[in-house]
């Protein structure tokens, strides 16, 4: 049964990689952290297409929506996300909030929305999900959409 972990090891994608570089996968230990993220990223990059294939593309409006989230996961500009959801300017919900909040609500309510979708979105989703103190907004922004 030994063999069995060996076939498994030398065809694993990390031992893979560093191979083509003349290397091995685990030694010295900073390749092993190396060749894991490697690894990681083909394979994201892999079940990214191969949830397109299921999915197809998002809509013009999701993925509209989802280049206006900002690198740390929220949604910043209000104007912005009205605008492509379509909706007037003088839009509100809650006049309690600041508009980064109330974008990032809107913005998670419309993604909840399309649940078809939601593998191709839950990553987008879940970093929006921690800049919300309460989770009750979400469905404010829901009902008021």
């Amino acid at each position: 049964y030994h063999w069995n972990f060996y076939d498994a090891y030398n065809n694993s994608t990390e031992v893979k990689l560093a191979a083509k570089n003349n290397e091995v996968s685990i030694y010295p230990a900073n390749n092993l952290e190396k060749y894991l993220k490697l690894s990681k990223q083909i394979h994201q990059n892999e079940d990214n297409k191969r949830l397109k294939e299921i999915h197809g593309s998002l809509p013009n409006i999701l993925e509209d929506l989802l280049s206006l989230q900002t690198k740390l996961g929220n949604w910043d500009d209000m104007p912005k996300v009205l605008n492509v959801l379509s909706l007037p300017a003088s839009f509100d919900f809650d006049l309690g909030l600041s508009n980064w909040e109330k974008a990032t609500a809107i913005a998670l309510a419309v993604i909840r929305q399309h649940s078809e979708y939601f593998s191709l979105l839950c990553e987008s989703h879940d970093r929006a999900l921690t800049f919300i103190k309460d989770h009750r907004i979400i469905s404010k922004a829901r009902d008021a959409l």
